[in-house]
């Protein structure tokens, strides 16, 4: 992590060292150097927040998720963003509820979502659904992209792998894989060059303290369509 925290730091110093050390530098030279160490700050700063996140979320307490409404949730939040590049953000049957740590599933669901919105193309669609049999609840997640190569499937879980143009910290899907490790279950991925990817999320319901709440066995199911 400190070569990943070093690597922003010093573009952005790098980039200003320049332009300071320019004595013909103009308000356009200022101004570049500028938006490039914004850009590298911003970059630090979803990173340093992806790993607090995952520090921090042990020792979290479960609770009853209802899948349409956590599904809900998420979709809203990333919908102005999916507008933004074009992509259709599709909500199909969300069923099922399960004993769990809302916000860690909460944000391996939105890394997930996210993921798909920005390795999709403009007219594509990002589908979320899911289901809940045996204790265990799956939300899948499908997109539109390019595909993902076999080989590198296991890759992508990595911390720091950085695919395509290079957004985001190179954690979401490394804390996608430990935050569901971390809760017993496991995420999946199916994919093949130039035919989109699928991700699916497993999350079996977390062990009770006494006196904790069951889980309801009713389920609602919520269909609903997004920008």
């Amino acid at each position: 992590a400190s070569h990943e925290l070093r690597t922003p730091l010093a573009t952005a110093q790098t980039n200003l060292d320049v332009v300071l050390s320019d004595p013909t530098a103009s308000t356009s030279d200022y101004r570049s150097a500028a938006a490039v160490a914004r850009e590298q700050m911003r970059r630090m700063g979803r990173l340093v927040s992806d790993l607090l996140f995952v520090e921090r979320g042990r020792g979290r307490q479960a609770e009853t998720i209802v899948a349409s409404d956590l599904v809900g949730e998420v979709v809203a939040e990333l919908a102005p963003r999916a507008e933004a590049r074009e992509v259709a953000l599709v909500t199909l049957g969300t069923e099922g509820v399960v004993y769990a740590h809302r916000e860690d599933v909460r944000r391996a669901l939105t890394n997930l979502i996210e993921n798909a919105i920005v390795h999709n193309r403009s007219g594509g669609s990002v589908r979320v659904a899911s289901t809940s049999a045996e204790g265990v609840l799956e939300i899948s997640v499908e997109d539109d992209g390019p595909g993902i190569d076999p080989a590198q499937q296991e890759e992508i879980f990595r911390r720091f792998h950085r695919a395509g143009h290079g957004e985001g910290s190179g954690l979401g899907l490394a804390i996608v894989k430990e935050l569901m490790e971390r809760m017993g279950g496991s995420v999946g991925v199916s994919s093949a060059n130039g035919a989109g990817a699928r991700f699916v999320l497993h999350i079996p319901d977390a062990p009770r303290a006494p006196g904790a709440p069951q889980v309801p066995g009713a389920s609602g199911t919520r269909d609903q369509r997004g920008g």
